[in-house]
């Protein structure tokens, strides 16, 4: 590592501007948004919008349990703005205010991979943060020790429950947090050796449920849910056809097929 990109604070957490996780290039992420229009720049405005105005108060996964949507930092990555990044940092402090609360009743009564794929999301909106000069190094520090010991309690203990080996959307929820949360504070922005640990147990998990998944999705629960997808994509496209000849007076040829479903318990 470059000493003149990097500082280390006092406290040991490593401070360096490094690609965004998942974000290989971020002016061109930017140049891409930025250059919106039609449908897609009023998206992104009511994207903005919604974002500016939203609360922490949105309930999640039937608990009263208060979470947050990430979009504040992807705003922030975004456009620059100072009003996003004090937002973002906010909504990561306001994690750790809220966590035996969100204990209380998204691990006890509900599913782990749910709680997981939320905690992942966290995960991956400090890395977007980590150099903000609106965390301090003890929300760094705290922060980091709540997700690593989150993972480690939760996703980590069910996983290695999980016998015989199989997969489903479970399981790689799970495994994609350990992975996440190994890569991001056991190699990325420091050696945390339990980071370490889960990164090299979620991976040879995640690779299981690859390797599995063809299985799975075959035979297992989630085939309806393969199945069911592409029925709803067809009368999408049967609904689109309707629209389409009543403004133009053009039929698409899918239009008179019809499909008889039924939905199945998943």
């Amino acid at each position: 590592m470059q000493s003149e990109n990097m500082s280390m604070a006092s406290s040991g957490v490593v401070l360096e501007k490094k690609v965004p996780f998942l974000i290989p290039d971020l002016e061109e992420l930017r140049g891409k948004i930025g250059g919106l229009q039609g449908i897609w720049a009023k998206r992104w405005a009511y994207f903005l919008q919604t974002a500016r105005e939203h609360q922490p108060s949105k309930e999640w996964y039937a608990g009263d349990s208060r979470d947050v949507p990430m979009h504040a930092v992807f705003s922030w990555l975004v456009t620059g703005e100072k009003f996003w990044e004090e937002k973002a940092a906010a909504e990561l402090r306001w994690t750790l205010e809220t966590y035996e609360h969100t204990l209380s009743r998204e691990i006890q009564e509900h599913d782990t991979w749910i709680h997981a794929a939320a905690f992942t999301r966290k995960a991956i909106a400090l890395d977007w943060m980590w150099a903000s000069d609106c965390l301090s190094d003890k929300d760094r520090e705290e922060l980091v020790d709540l997700l690593i010991t989150d993972s480690l309690k939760y996703p980590y203990v069910v996983l290695h429950h999980r016998v015989p080996a199989h997969a489903n959307n479970q399981g790689l929820a799970q495994a994609l947090n350990l992975v996440v949360v190994g890569y991001l504070f056991g190699v990325k922005h420091g050696r945390d050796v339990r980071a370490r640990h889960l990164l090299e147990f979620g991976l040879g998990h995640l690779m299981t449920q690859v390797a599995y998944l063809r299985r799975t999705v075959t035979v297992g629960r989630e085939a309806p849910i393969f199945w069911w997808w592409p029925i709803r994509c067809w009368r999408w496209l049967q609904r689109w056809s309707r629209r389409s000849r009543e403004r133009t007076g053009f039929t698409h040829p899918l239009l008179p097929i019809k499909i008889r479903w039924r939905r199945c318990c998943v």
